[in-house]
């Protein structure tokens, strides 16, 4: 779980296989400035789920075969000197939003609270914003904003 501002939440499902990374804003702007229409073989779909085509400068040589090689972005959260993507390929990761008037406290996020969302087979581990958010997070990790 994410949370921006103290009164807004972001709950991310991963689904199979979505991922959350992190980029500067030079990066994230020069891959999205760049879509195609998607992979699926059926053009009118293909051409509303768009894919972003990835600099070749942000490529590591030999790294696959495919070409050209491109990125699904579901989500972005963008600060003042960082992005944040959340991708899937699959199309399955989902994210819930939750507001509130007043900030978001420890014991709103327990699994099963009046204003909670979040539903008990989630794992948390805590990570505060002023330590920075890992590069990476895996699928049995949830960010709570600190």
């Amino acid at each position: 779980m994410l949370n921006f501002g103290h009164q807004h939440a972001v709950c991310i499902s991963l689904g199979l296989e979505a991922h959350v990374f992190g980029m500067t804003h030079k990066d994230f702007f020069d891959i999205i400035m760049n879509d195609t229409a998607g992979p699926n073989k059926d053009v009118a779909k293909a051409e509303k789920i768009r894919t972003f085509l990835i600099p070749d400068r942000l490529i590591v040589p030999g790294s696959s075969s495919t070409q050209p090689r491109t990125v699904k972005i579901f989500g972005a959260f963008i600060s003042s000197d960082w992005v944040h993507l959340l991708s899937d390929f699959t199309g399955l990761a989902r994210m819930f939003v939750k507001s509130k008037r007043i900030p978001w406290t420890c014991d709103d996020l327990v699994p099963g609270s009046k204003v909670s969302f979040v539903s008990s087979h989630f794992e948390f581990k805590l990570i505060s914003f002023s330590t920075g958010i890992p590069s990476s997070i895996t699928s049995k990790e949830v960010l709570i904003g600190a």
